[in-house]
Order: structure tokens, then C-alpha cells, then sequence
């Protein structure tokens, strides 16, 4: 009989052997505790050792011996969307540097779904969490939960409990695009999307409005679908009106495409009989024709952030929540009726 050797497992002795340093030395740099008996060289000394050696820490053992896990949790609404998915990089990325592995879920703005993948997460015992909430998210079962982990809300506040957030700009960005619709003649300008008792949409629709408050012209408002297929159906019914209107803004890229299906099945040409602008950039916008003007939002630099934040906190930081909100840049396409491409960008302040 053959018997095939295996290599031992790298063990928290062979690293602190290694690396000349006490175990405790390595567990702190390990777990992210600040030491007052270890200098940043000593780190970079125990992070060399792992890396030479391929430890691999044992997170469910870890966990059960009352120790961080090592893995934290990212709850957010769609993983298909680019948006997130830019996100969830950051995220990673920022969890690469502390050692950390994250764990992903969706919720699909399912209220309930929500409850169980953060249940989930906890029975995973995750150090700590990043939340992008439902718009239903006060509720005593879910807030009760989230008192016992620490949590870094993104891109939406959670309702009726106060942790720290990083938001990103969207009432002003929107402000400026629909500004910059109205230059270019337009009186008639519908806002179009779904799921307007989302903090975002609400926040868009509200700098929509005052933009289009303050040239004296009336807002029209199609937001009330909670899908992409209501939102398109929404934008097929307001650019069959007798009187249509001339330039719609998009509340996000998965509405801007579905406008651009209707107009299309219309016969409409953007931007010369319908201009067009909205909310995120994605990798398409820029090479469809014409290119669309939208409102981009740092995702990336938003995980990397929320990311930041969870860490100091599992770090020991303490004091009052913490809000950071990212700006938005509106970048000048040809939807909206510029002849110049992407070099018109404008950073919103």
C-alpha cells in the first residue's frame, strides 16, 4: 500500500517561529489589535512570515474559541448590479489589507429576506457588518440584532438606528443634471424610475424637484414602480402622452435602459427627440450611441470607506457615529444634446 504524506497545516507556532516574535504578537497582528509592545516593523515582520509560510487562519475555531472570526459580513440589495458589484470591490479590497474575509448576501429590497441574511451572517459569527438597508427597515427584530455587531450602514441610512454611514451625493447631483437639462431649452422633463421610498430615489426626486421648482416648471414624477419592467412600462406611458415630454432623467442605469428600449420601440431618436440623462455610470454608457449623460458615483471608493470605518471600529475607535458622504460628478455625454463626449465632466460640489 502507498502511503501518500501530507504537509502539515502552518499552525500560529510556526509564524511566530518564523517571524522571532511571542504567539500573542502574532495574534494581535493577526486580529488587527493595536499593540503598545510591537513596533509597525515588527508587523510587517509577522505579515512577511504568513505570507512565506501560507498560514491560513482558522476562522470557525477562532470564533468558537471567543476569538474574532476574522470574516465580516456585507449585506446589500442586488449582486447583479454593477453598482454593487463595484461596492462589494471595495469592500474586498480594503478586507485584503486587514486580513479579513467578507461574505456576501442580496436581499432584493425583500424587508424580510433582509432579517434572515443578517441572521445568517450573525449564526456565521461575523465581526462585524456592512448594511445597504431596505427602505422598510424599522422594525424592533432587525435594529435588536444590529445592537449587538458593529454596523456601517452604506449608501442609506437605517432607519431608527444610529450607526456610522457613507453616503454618496444625490440630491444635488441630480439638482445639476436636471439644471443642465433645462439649459439646454427643455420645459417638459420627467423624472423616471422605481422604488421611490428608497432613500436615494427620494433624495433624487427632491433635487429633481427644486431644480425644476426653481425655473418654474412643474415636476412630473413617475416613480411608483418597484422593478425595472414596472419602471419601463412607467416610461412607455409618459412618452405616449399627447403632449410628451422632451428630456427624461433616469433615477439609476437599469431605468435608462429600459427607456432607451421604449424610445427606440417608438421610433424616437436621442437626443433629437427625446434627451437623456440619470443616475450611475456603468461600462456601456460611454460606448452606446449616443453616450449618456449621467451622475457617477464612486462605488468603489464608498466599499473601500464603509470598509475603513467597520475596521477602526472593531479597532477599538469609539464615539459618536460617524457621517461621510461622497461626492457625485455629472459626466457630459451626448444623450443630453452636447455634441462633445465624456471631456465635458463636471465635477459636482
Amino acid at each position: 500500500m502507498t502511503v501518500v504524506s501530507r504537509r502539515a497545516a502552518v499552525t500560529i507556532k510556526d509564524v511566530a517561529r518564523e517571524a522571532g516574535v511571542g504567539l500573542m504578537t502574532v495574534s494581535r497582528v493577526i486580529n488587527g489589535v493595536p499593540g503598545r509592545k510591537f513596533s509597525e516593523e515588527t508587523a510587517q515582520r509577522v505579515r512577511a512570515a504568513i505570507k512565506q509560510l501560507g498560514y491560513e487562519p482558522n476562522h470557525v475555531a477562532r470564533s468558537l474559541r471567543g476569538q474574532r472570526s476574522g470574516v465580516i459580513g456585507l449585506v446589500t440589495t442586488n449582486v447583479a448590479d454593477p453598482f454593487w458589484a463595484s461596492c462589494a470591490r471595495g469592500v474586498e479590497m480594503e478586507a485584503r489589507k486587514q486580513n479579513y474575509v467578507p461574505i456576501l448576501v442580496a436581499t432584493d429590497e425583500d424587508c424580510l429576506l433582509e432579517e434572515r441574511q443578517v441572521a445568517a451572517l450573525q449564526a456565521h459569527r461575523v465581526d462585524g457588518l456592512l448594511l445597504v438597508s431596505t427602505y422598510r427597515s424599522k422594525r424592533t427584530t432587525l435594529t435588536s440584532r444590529l445592537a449587538g455587531i458593529p454596523t456601517v450602514a452604506m449608501d442609506r441610512p437605517i432607519t431608527g438606528f444610529k450607526t456610522d454611514c457613507v453616503l454618496i451625493q444625490n440630491d444635488e447631483a441630480t439638482y445639476n443634471a436636471t439644471r443642465h437639462l433645462i439649459s439646454h431649452g427643455h420645459r417638459k422633463i420627467a423624472f423616471v424610475g422605481y422604488g421611490e421610498r428608497l432613500y436615494t430615489v427620494h433624495q433624487r426626486i427632491e433635487g429633481y424637484a427644486r431644480a425644476m421648482n426653481e425655473a418654474g416648471l412643474a415636476p412630473l414624477v413617475c416613480a411608483g414602480a418597484s422593478d425595472p419592467s414596472g419602471a419601463r412600462a412607467l416610461a412607455y406611458d409618459v412618452l405616449t402622452q399627447s403632449a410628451p415630454p422632451t428630456a427624461i432623467f433616469g433615477s439609476n442605469s437599469l431605468t435608462l435602459h429600459g427607456v432607451m428600449e421604449v424610445a427606440q420601440s417608438l421610433g424616437l431618436r436621442i437626443p433629437d427627440d427625446l434627451a437623456l440623462a440619470g443616475f450611475e455610470d456603468f461600462r456601456w454608457a460611454q460606448f452606446v450611441k449616443p453616450g449618456l449623460t449621467v451622475v457617477r458615483q464612486p462605488g468603489e471608493e464608498m466599499g473601500r470607506r464603509a470598509a475603513q470605518m467597520l475596521f477602526e471600529r472593531l479597532a477599538g475607535k469609539k464615539g459618536p457615529p460617524q457621517r461621510v458622504v461622497l461626492e457625485s460628478e455629472l459626466v457630459i455625454r451626448e444623450s443630453c444634446g452636447c455634441g462633445a463626449p465624456a471631456a465635458l465632466t463636471a465635477a459636482i460640489a
